[in-house]
């Protein structure tokens, strides 16, 4: 069997059935998979398989902006050295 990996699309992808056997992870992405999208917290992928049969999903998360400024400040300060 052929297996994709493609940008989860709630219009196309049925995520009702999809179990990995996990309750919370199964839950997020029933729940939470498309609002995260819609605010861009977070992107995921299906893998699917035949006629679209979800398979498995995978996501990604944005660092939250805070944290992107103390990662800035650490470069900063690491590049002035001591």
């Amino acid at each position: 069997m052929t297996y994709r990996s493609e940008p989860f699309d709630p219009d196309r992808h049925d995520v009702e059935r999809f179990r990995c056997g996990e309750a919370s992870l199964d839950d997020w992405l029933r729940e939470q998979a498309r609002p995260a999208a819609v605010r861009r917290t977070a992107r995921t992928w299906m893998w699917t398989g035949a006629q679209d049969t979800v398979v498995g999903y995978y996501g990604f998360t944005r660092l939250p902006d805070t944290l992107r400024l103390v990662q800035k400040l650490a470069d900063v300060e690491a590049a002035l050295g001591p």
